[in-house]
């Protein structure tokens, strides 16, 4: 099994605002591989690409972050 806690695909504009302020205050190739991430489809992406299953979801937030369960 392995958990993952990372940005969900939030649904509040403010959120939003909020995380990408944070990944930006990172260096600029830190921004444009979140960015590339979320156009992938965030976290989703990253589970349909390895075939994993998901057992949990969690989300917070407004889905601003979530904590996944994967097999």
């Amino acid at each position: 099994m392995l958990r993952i806690a990372d940005y969900g695909i939030a649904k509040k504009k403010r959120i939003v605002i909020a995380i990408r302020l944070i990944e930006r205050m990172a260096t600029k190739e830190h921004y444009k591989n979140y960015m590339d991430y979320m156009k992938r489809g965030a976290i989703n992406g990253v589970i349909e690409e390895t075939r994993m299953s998901i057992d949990e979801r969690h989300s917070f937030y407004n889905n601003g972050i979530e904590v996944i369960c994967l097999h």
